[in-house]
């Protein structure tokens, strides 16, 4: 059966299990308010007892369409995919490599940068510095 004729099948079987009912108890002379409360108490019964297999056709065709079957071509193009994913994912990697690299040079050289060249360039432990003004220039002598 195909998915659009299961569905309207099921729907005029649980339409017919209200209005059955439905005509039933208002031919029996039962206040109208309460003869839909009953009707729909039935047909639900009804439904879930009777109702059965169209109730699982329709649950079926609305997992298809939900969930399709991949087939041969769609296997292919995800395989075509997934190639060109790990292509794009290993060209990524080995930027951040260079990146790292790079990295680790900057701060070597930083490092270098900051550290004295030479003994020679520091000054010595007796030297004054030169912000300090010698004992003989200072104001007021």
């Amino acid at each position: 059966m195909k998915p659009l004729q299961s569905v309207i099948v099921f729907t005029i079987l649980r339409l017919l299990a209200f209005a059955v009912p439905l005509a039933a108890l208002l031919l029996l002379g039962i206040e109208p308010m309460w003869a839909a409360v009953a009707a729909a108490a039935l047909g639900f019964a009804i439904s879930l007892v009777f109702l059965r297999t169209p109730r699982e056709r329709v649950a079926g065709s609305l997992y298809e369409a939900r969930h399709p079957v991949h087939g041969e071509d769609e296997d292919v193009e995800d395989d075509y995919l997934d190639d060109e994913d790990a292509l794009l994912d290993q060209d990524e990697d080995e930027t951040p490599a260079a990146a790292a690299q790079s990295a680790e040079k900057a701060v070597e050289k930083a490092a270098e940068e900051s550290q004295p060249a030479s003994t020679e360039e520091t000054p010595a432990d007796d030297a004054v510095p030169a912000t300090v003004p010698a004992a003989d220039t200072a104001p007021g002598k």
